[in-house]
């Protein structure tokens, strides 16, 4: 269980950026739609709502990981 959690933790930057970009283009590919002429129901521009939030938070916590592992990697001797 503990290699489990270690192994994910390492891999902790690069999983919220992923998740980040993933949910980037899924509300990309809904504007793409709707640019091309369909128009979204209620529903489907409140469901939406949570890509709003999550697209940035996750990216910003990706970078803010990614930064604190770069920099302790930097000042190991």
């Amino acid at each position: 269980m503990n290699a489990l959690i270690n192994r994910l933790s390492a891999n902790a930057p690069t999983l919220a950026l992923a998740s980040g970009l993933a949910a980037l283009a899924i509300v990309g590919a809904a504007w793409a739609f709707q640019l091309i002429g369909y128009i979204p129901c209620q529903v489907c521009l409140w469901q939406r709502i949570p890509y709003y939030i999550a697209s940035p938070l996750l990216i910003v916590v990706g970078m803010i990981s990614l930064a604190s592992v770069l920099s302790y990697e930097a000042l190991r001797p």
